[in-house]
């Protein structure tokens, strides 16, 4: 068993609805953080969910790995957590239960997060254009698949694999049960990790804003759609397709019955990558000024499309995910991960996390966060009462 970490919970200025504070006291093991009142820009129509009482919650940092440079957002396959380590080439696996690092698997250059599908764990090499297939009952590497140049995470829908190859403006669609490429689509320039909905894979290329609109049965693009500048993955809510760009400053709504933009919707800033929760849309938002160190998040309600709450939250938020009812939410700049109550719209404090923490993991009823900055991995007891 693990010994307790005390890194620290970070209390936030709840009055004002940010995250910044005080660490908790040297030797303190856990701290309770109470309900703040939310932090809003407009009072929620009637088509929002109303806030109810939040529970307490007492996360505890309860250990820290080293698992290489740069590490990827964690994913869970196999009964194990795979985490690649970019800069080190590498794949760390950790045991959930003992909370140990028990495998280190080289693979190619500059390894993005992981896909486990099929019994075997599919890691697509950014630098060499390759896919390593690890065997996880082994943890070997058993087949090295090449595909496009600069290939991002790797996405599944229709039984088979999706690589988008951000150089050369392809996706690269691989047969798990083969382990061979089956086909190659030409998208837009820049195309990074795609999201199938609506029985379409819909690919953000981000050096041309656009989405390709790829039909899986056919492996056609059928439609090529205008959006913001530097658009990131989509998300799928509500019947339509959200696209969020961080060059212009908004988010695109596309109705996937006839493949066209029906809305853009202007932010107070730089977006990442949103998180479809409880019936809304929780949008991460940078801050245009280097002056405020601090960001927010945008909820925005999919019936009315009209933003709904703003929470502030830490300097730099990254791409969020929901646990139990709880939106964890990494700030890399501020090294800090928000903890924002899903049914008050409440920030409920900030844990502090290592340098530069990324999209976090939830398993085994902990919360794994890497920190690309000093190649590790945070566990965090979420501490729920």
């Amino acid at each position: 068993m693990a010994t307790v970490v005390t890194l620290g919970v970070l209390l936030s200025s709840c009055g004002s609805g940010s995250s910044n504070g005080n660490a908790s006291p040297a030797g303190s093991e856990s701290t309770t953080i109470s309900p703040a009142a939310p932090t809003t820009t407009s009072t929620p129509p009637a088509t929002a969910p109303k806030p109810t009482e939040a529970p307490s919650i007492s996360p505890i940092v309860f250990e820290r790995m080293p698992v290489g440079d740069f590490p990827q957002r964690p994913v869970l396959g196999e009964g194990l957590i795979w985490v690649s380590a970019s800069d080190s080439n590498v794949v760390s696996v950790i045991d959930p239960e003992s909370l140990t690092v028990v495998d280190t698997i080289d693979v190619g250059a500059s390894p993005t997060t992981p896909l486990s599908l099929s019994g075997l764990i599919w890691v697509a090499n950014n630098r060499d254009g390759t896919v390593s297939v690890i065997d996880p009952s082994t943890r070997t590497v058993v087949d090295t698949i090449d595909v496009g140049s600069g290939p991002g995470e790797p996405v599944a829908a229709d039984d088979l694999m999706w690589v988008a190859n951000n150089n050369d403006g392809t996706v690269s669609v691989i047969d798990p049960s083969t382990r061979t490429v089956v086909d190659t689509i030409e998208a837009g320039y820049g195309p990074s990790t795609p999201l199938f909905a609506a029985g379409f894979l819909w690919v953000p290329n981000s050096r041309v804003d656009t989405v390709s609109v790829i039909d899986t049965k056919t492996n056609k693009v059928v439609a090529t759609i205008a959006v913001g500048e530097s658009p990131n993955r989509p998300v799928f809510v509500d019947g339509l397709i959200w696209e969020s760009s961080w060059g212009t400053n908004t988010i695109s709504v596309i109705d996937p019955a006839d493949l066209t933009l029906i809305d853009t919707i202007e932010l107070s800033g730089p977006p990442q990558t949103p998180l479809a929760s409880n019936g809304l849309i929780w949008l991460p938002v940078d801050n245009d000024s280097p002056k405020l160190e601090f960001g927010s998040v945008a909820v925005i309600d999919p019936a009315s499309r009209e933003i709904i709450d703003t929470i502030t939250v830490g300097y730099g938020p990254g791409t969020p995910i929901e646990s139990d009812g709880f939106i964890w939410l990494p700030n890399t700049t501020s090294n800090k991960v928000s903890v924002i109550d899903i049914s008050t719209r409440t920030v409920l404090g900030a844990v502090l996390a290592e340098q530069g923490p990324n999209t976090p993991l939830s398993a085994g009823g902990l919360i794994w966060v890497p920190n690309k900055s000093d190649g590790s991995v945070t566990i965090v007891d979420p501490g729920i009462n």
